[in-house]
């Protein structure tokens, strides 16, 4: 009996080791789960630090009812300045007859539409052009696609044009222009911004609108720090926007404009801020507290930029025309939406596949010297230029293929083409411009080609592949 009573109590003093052992390992692991848990808690709470969105209780107060009276006065009073000509740029949408309030708000969209991602200086021809092919929405409407990108070509964003062609096309079916904010936010490519910005400056519609110019204004005015992507500061800045034009606002259209244009030429995003001229100097919260306004509003992520190396040929015949191609955007190597391009592959083979699939044929095919930039949104593409020599006119029944067109330099004006073809042919010419005297002297044209060497005293297209060629040729002797 004493031997079993033995055993008995070795084997429950064993279960108790056993036990505790269990319990410190379990605590130990709990332990270590819990430190995981802080740390990866306190790892997203870092990450989440900068982009985190405000209380209520913390996030910046609306104006005061006197200082948006004193905001507005000071406003409207530096955009009247010396009647306009001080502070206002004078584009040729502002000084449009404003008889015809048709023909303005039409005005005032085109400019708003090219004004997206693009700069006043650099838009102000192209509206120009523009007005005079299609001076109302209903000759628009009665343009094709080709014929705007045509007269598109070299302002970028494609996209935009067929927007203006398909939303004048929308005007003349619905019944005419619309007046009102939420009629023009039913226009194709009009966003909040745009239909603000024409419901008030051209018909007097009480709307705010934001844009960057407007954030920078308000994120300095206000010391406004916080994410722009951030749904609730995007909502600040509309509300701030919006008692500018209030009920007790009797010019909403020229507030707006003057909000816009105090960031766009006083408030600036780079170099140095001309703080000394801005109308709300005593009420900025950077000029109170001496703080550094490039720091606000703050940067957004910029997108990594990818680089793209292609093959692009001017193939060229002896009538002076070369070669245009449509791909598919599912087949094309471009972020362009179903434009007229040269012949672009991903490498030099490829190219000579390409071309042989549209029926074409060539006597040389020679690579020019150097490479073109062209960036397109967050793409970069070096493009190898390759000069192709159909001067035989060596083609197939392949090339009557609808994707495959031929055409003059002048011809080009009327097609919807990238600004990269434009690019490849300065390239041409500029290689040919290189060339030594001495291998110009040894170059002889025929007297088709030397009545085509100049036109408007700038070589044509063809004087300059053939000069290229014979060039080539000459070397490989």
């Amino acid at each position: 009996m004493q031997i079993w009573c033995m055993k008995i109590t070795s084997v429950l003093n064993f279960a108790v080791i056993m036990s505790r052992r269990r319990t410190r390992v379990s605590e130990t692991k709990g332990v270590a789960r819990s430190q995981k848990t802080v740390t990866k808690v306190c790892s997203l709470s870092e990450e989440r630090k900068e982009s985190r969105v405000l209380d209520i209780e913390e996030m910046p107060k609306p104006f005061e009812e006197n200082t948006v009276n004193e905001l507005r006065s000071a406003l409207l009073e530096w955009w009247d300045e010396d009647d306009g000509k001080q502070n206002q740029r004078a584009t040729p949408w502002r000084t449009m007859m404003k008889d015809d309030i048709e023909k303005y708000a039409y005005g005032v969209w085109v400019s708003e539409i090219m004004l997206q991602q693009t700069q006043t200086d650099r838009v102000i021809a192209y509206w120009e052009n523009w007005m005079k092919q299609w001076p109302t929405y209903r000759d628009l409407a009665s343009a094709n696609l080709d014929q705007v990108r045509a007269l598109w070509t070299g302002l970028g964003y494609y996209r935009r044009a067929e927007y203006l062609l398909l939303g004048a096309q929308g005007m003349v079916a619905n019944g005419g222009l619309p007046r009102t904010h939420d009629e023009w936010l039913k226009v194709k490519g009009v966003g909040a911004y745009t239909a603000a910005a024409i419901a008030s400056v051209c018909f007097g519609e009480r709307v705010p609108l934001v844009d960057g110019n407007v954030i920078r204004v308000f994120s300095r005015l206000k010391k406004i720090n916080l994410n722009l992507k951030s749904s609730s500061t995007q909502k600040l800045y509309w509300q701030l926007a919006g008692q500018l034009v209030d009920e007790s606002n009797a010019r909403p259209g020229d507030t707006n404009q003057a909000l816009m244009e105090l960031g766009a030429t006083v408030c600036i995003k780079s170099s140095k801020p001309k703080c000394t001229f801005c109308p709300w100097r005593s009420h900025c919260s950077l000029q109170i507290e001496n703080l550094d306004p490039l720091l606000y509003p703050p940067p957004n992520k910029i997108a990594n930029t990818k680089l793209i190396h292609l093959a692009i040929g001017i193939v060229i015949r002896s009538d002076a025309t070369f070669a245009l191609v449509k791909q598919p955007k599912s087949n094309s190597l471009l972020a362009h939406d179903d434009m007229w391009h040269l012949p672009t592959a991903q490498d030099a083979q490829s190219l000579q596949r390409m071309a042989l699939d549209l029926g074409l044929s060539w006597n040389h095919f020679f690579a020019l010297d150097d490479t073109i930039d062209h960036t397109i949104t967050s793409t970069r593409y070096k493009f190898k230029v390759y000069l192709i020599d159909n001067s035989e006119d060596l083609t197939s029944d392949k090339a009557q293929n609808i994707n495959l067109a031929w055409v003059s330099e002048a011809q080009l004006m009327t097609k919807g083409s990238s600004s990269i073809v434009t690019k490849a042919l300065a390239h041409l010419r500029k290689r040919a411009s290189l060339l030594s005297p001495s291998v110009k002297k040894k170059t002889t044209l025929t007297k088709e080609k030397a009545a085509l060497l100049k036109q408007d005293d700038v070589p044509s297209i063809l004087a300059c592949a053939s000069l290229l060629i014979k060039n080539m040729l000459h070397h490989n002797e």
